[in-house]
């Protein structure tokens, strides 16, 4: 069938050999198929030798009861047949177990269904040089990937492979993008190395049964200990063998997987290079960029949607609320709108991307995004791009996403469809645009609360001053909260590999190499980078405050006392902040933990549960008795007054935590914190408006 669109074309200059697997390629490949025949000649090898003390059990067991004619040793030598039986059994269980695991959670469709959407596939795979998928499914996500049934009969014969389309992705990407990430995936299918794939997974599955899923084969060893001592004796000799057995196993796992995850990076190189090769390097790399700022304003329409949930109701159309995210998302960040879409320049990624220690992280199923972006940029293959939405590749749009939608909704007991497009896509942009500072601050208060200005110093020290425009970019043309961010995830990032929990020998940090255990060092640099930059903070916080106090002084003295009144609630709001988010925030954890473990005090606990009756519980009651409680919704008031002003609420009876008083107590502290932070951001965005508006008056 005709396409509808324009196909985007393929890059006329494609280096010879591009597609071809690397060096590095061929190694990780020979390093996986050596790992998979080291385990299979180790496991065979403790099935021989299991066996073998099976048959000398037997052996001896029979002379003990030929010699011990009676009770005692018919006991003894069926005990020891027993503790054979148990090892030979837990080798061999994996076969009798199954698996109903399913490859793919989304919709079949049919070539029926849409000829022009399986006339573009056909197309695609016909440039990389592969079959067309065994089947197409659609799924809700910002995804796409391939998927075989793994049988036993696929490590022996060759596998048609499936392929998934996740209609979040398309809503994401341009038709020269979506054709980039579908050559990728058919770039996955034309991977002979893929069938490695269906070894490591059975390999996993049977470590993974002898490992986790022993809960039958542990209720007969008790069964049998439980029926005699001398059994019991043997039992936990079985015990011992099979103890051996796993740490052998652990030990073979960790180097399969650290193997095949090496050679699955490898394969999304070569698979991003045949993506390169048909639809071109420039929108490879930028299909990646649209990818991460898709997958969030998907994730911002699953939040919009629960919360409609709790009104019993769901949008018609789930992907309208995705584009209005995505447009929302354009205009906060000034990215331009192409067809309706963001478009993720170089200069936003590397904005966003301050953290400077890297390091190869052997568990890693993909390279990151930088690695795979600079790869595809620097082979030189750039074609036009074809601006039109991938959805021009659907035959009918609408019917798909809102068949999508029903199967986001098909496990909730809800009508949807009781929000229109227009309703759901206003509703969302209203959202998030209530969550926004002005645009004039560049994010710069994003991040951390504003620092007090002393305001009777203020009065006191502050010169009428007009707030030039030079001035006001100065101010907020870097963002500080960014940087101490991205400090404090590398500070994380060194502690761990300092700490053993990031198994790497070096680490690279700011382009120079450093052994693991030069960490340590690295981190006290930061940790005085941190502190500089938080003291900068603060000062261009005082500074933002007295050039905004000069101008309305300047221009506008008459409302000094309302820019005034709103300073000091937005200090009233961050006092309580700061007076109560830490004893909430101490409150929910420990009672959350308490919960994760079914309410025992583990020896972990005991401190913290201590804490939670006699410090934070106590901390909130003093902190009540002196706020005003107005600020808060009149059933967040009556929850407060029965909790901390009334009479005590007991949490443990005799040393036994209380399930209900705990679990009230922490949905609580939960909602005391989000409606102190809703206090605090409308505050701030109350002062920040009527800043804008003096400076604009």
């Amino acid at each position: 069938m005709q396409i509808n669109t324009s196909y985007p074309p393929a890059p006329a200059n494609v280096p010879p050999g591009l597609t071809e697997a690397s060096d590095a390629f061929r190694s990780q490949v020979r390093g996986v198929v050596i790992a998979i025949i080291a385990f299979v000649f180790t496991y065979l090898l403790m099935v021989g030798l299991s066996l073998g003390l099976l048959w000398c059990c037997f052996k001896i067991g029979m002379v003990i009861m030929m010699t011990f004619r009676g009770l005692w040793g018919l006991i003894l030598g069926v005990g020891l047949m027993l503790m054979g039986l148990m090892v030979v059994f837990f080798l061999l269980k994996f076969l009798f177990a199954s698996s109903g695991e399913s490859d793919s959670k989304g919709i079949e469709i049919q070539e029926s269904d849409d000829p022009q959407l399986f006339a573009f596939i056909g197309k695609v795979a016909l440039e990389v040089g592969t079959h067309f998928p065994k089947k197409v499914f659609l799924i809700p996500e910002v995804n796409a990937s391939v998927f075989y049934s793994s049988s036993f009969w696929s490590l022996f014969f060759p596998t048609r492979k499936n392929l998934n389309i996740g209609l979040g992705l398309v809503n994401a990407l341009n038709s020269s993008e979506f054709k980039a990430v579908l050559a990728h995936e058919f770039g996955h299918f034309s991977q002979k190395s893929m069938r490695l794939g269906s070894y490591v997974y059975y390999v996993n599955q049977v470590i993974f049964n002898m490992l986790y899923r022993n809960n039958g084969w542990v209720a007969a060893a008790n069964s049998i200990a439980s029926a005699h001592v001398f059994l019991g004796l043997m039992v936990q000799g079985a015990i011992l063998i099979v103890q051996f057995i796993q740490w052998v196993l652990r030990g073979m796992y960790s180097i399969i997987n650290r193997q095949y995850l090496r050679l699955s990076r490898e394969m999304e190189f070569h698979a991003d290079a045949i993506a390169a090769s048909v639809a071109g390097g420039n929108n490879a790399a930028q299909a990646l960029r649209q990818v991460e700022i898709g997958s969030i304003n998907y994730q911002r329409t699953i939040v919009k949607c629960n919360e409609l949930l709790s009104s019993q109701t769901a949008p018609l159309n789930f992907y309208a609320g995705q584009r209005a995210s995505a447009a929302q998302f354009a205009a906060a960040n000034n990215l331009p709108l192409r067809q309706g879409l963001p478009v993720i320049d170089q200069q936003f990624r590397e904005n966003q991307q301050l953290t400077r220690v890297v390091f190869t992280n052997q568990w890693a199923s993909h390279p990151t995004t930088d690695e795979r972006e600079g790869k595809l940029l620097s082979l030189g293959i750039d074609v036009p791009v074809v601006e039109t939405p991938a959805w021009a590749i659907f035959q009918n749009p609408e019917h798909w996403q809102k068949k999508l939608t029903n199967y986001i909704y098909k496990d909730v007991d809800v009508k949807v469809g009781d929000v229109d497009d227009h309703t759901f896509a206003n509703s969302l942009l209203q959202d998030e645009n209530k969550r926004q500072f002005p645009k004039i601050y560049n994010h710069y208060f994003d991040g951390h609360m504003m620092i007090d200005p002393d305001l009777a110093a203020l009065e006191e020290n502050t010169a009428p001053k007009v707030l030039s425009s030079s001035d006001l970019n100065a101010f907020f043309e870097e963002n500080l909260d960014q940087k101490i961010e991205a400090i404090a995830t590398d500070v994380q990032v060194l502690s761990a590999i300092a700490e053993g929990n990031i198994e790497t020998k070096t680490f690279d940090f700011d382009g120079r190499k450093f052994e693991k255990e030069l960490a340590n060092e690295v981190i006290a640099q930061l940790a005085n980078e941190k502190a500089a930059a938080e003291k900068d903070r603060n000062q261009r916080d005082l500074e933002i405050a007295h050039a905004f106090y000069a101008h309305t002084l300047a221009k506008h003295p008459g409302r000094l006392p309302e820019l005034l009144t709103n300073h000091r609630s937005v200090l009233e709001a961050r006092a309580w902040k700061i007076d109560c988010s830490e004893p909430c925030r101490a409150v929910f954890v420990t009672i959350h933990l308490l919960v994760e473990n079914d309410f025992n005090v583990s020896n972990e606990l005991v401190f913290p549960v201590q804490d939670l009756n006699y410090t934070h519980v106590p901390a909130l009651r003093i902190f009540f008795k002196t706020m005003n409680l107005q600020v808060f919704s009149p059933e967040l008031q009556e929850k407060i007054r029965t909790t901390f002003l009334g009479d005590l609420i007991e949490y443990q009876y005799r040393g036994i935590p209380h399930h209900t008083n705990l679990g009230n107590l922490r949905d609580l502290a939960y909602e005391i914190g989000q409606a102190l932070e809703e206090i605090y951001f409308n505050r701030m965005k109350a002062l920040l408006e009527l800043q804008e508006a003096l400076l604009k008056g």
